[in-house]
């Protein structure tokens, strides 16, 4: 599926990002996903992940000898969840294993949730600085 809009696990933006912590879309032209997610405490930051990138850190790298406990823990199979939708996947990691194993370091320190609202073109609300 090719989005050229983020999108995440709720058909609110906003409420994506704010409660569950990601948003995502893919981006053609460089065959990767560039996402939206939480980076700390009312910090948002930018990442990219290819889908090939994600399944191989299960497949070749650290990720193998933990294959068996996240799967576990996602209350799925491999030959199941490497066929789910790639928003799906990347929650699936962050929430099991933290951002920073995914995007590395944001050394920039993120933006503000008002800051993100605006390069997001979302209505900003006092309340997204709680989330």
């Amino acid at each position: 599926m090719k989005q050229r809009t983020f999108h995440g696990g709720d058909l609110n933006k906003a409420t994506s990002l704010f409660e569950y912590g990601l948003l995502v879309r893919y981006v053609p032209n460089v065959k990767s996903w560039q996402c939206v997610y939480k980076s700390g405490t009312n910090r948002y930051s930018y990442g990219w992940i290819s889908e090939i990138a994600l399944n191989e850190i299960f497949t070749k790298d650290w990720g193998k000898k933990h294959l068996k406990v996240f799967m576990e823990n996602c209350c799925s199979y491999w030959d199941e969840w490497v066929l789910f939708p790639m928003q799906h996947k990347i929650d699936d990691f962050i929430a099991y294993f933290g951002s920073l194993e995914l995007f590395g370091e944001d050394y920039s320190g993120g933006y503000t949730a008002k800051e993100i609202c605006r390069k997001l073109h979302l209505k900003f609300d006092i309340d997204y600085e709680q989330a």
